[in-house]
């Protein structure tokens, strides 16, 4: 395991039902790679966040990549904002 590898995982112990998983996951990850620019998917419901050897996301909406693996982080997003205002799944 590497160094970045443990820090991630001492990072994500951290977790609490409170925060959620992904804003754990979010938080954690961007205390090791900054994310610069900030991503509109960092707060997004319909975002995937992950690991694979470099940090990821996948939209669930655009059903693509979109951040990492040199894809274009994607800064605004009109779908976000209309997922935002929706009441959060029971």
């Amino acid at each position: 395991m590497t160094e970045l590898e443990m820090k991630l995982e001492a990072a994500l112990a951290t977790f609490s039902s409170e925060t959620g998983l992904k804003n754990t996951l979010v938080a954690a990850v961007e205390a090791l790679v900054p994310l610069d620019p900030y991503p509109a998917c960092a707060t997004c419901p319909a975002s995937f966040w992950y690991w694979n050897s470099e940090l990821v996301c996948f939209c669930k909406i655009k059903k693509d990549e979109t951040w990492g693996r040199k894809a274009h982080p994607v800064i605004a997003c009109a779908e976000r904002e209309i997922l935002l205002t929706l009441p959060p799944a029971a």
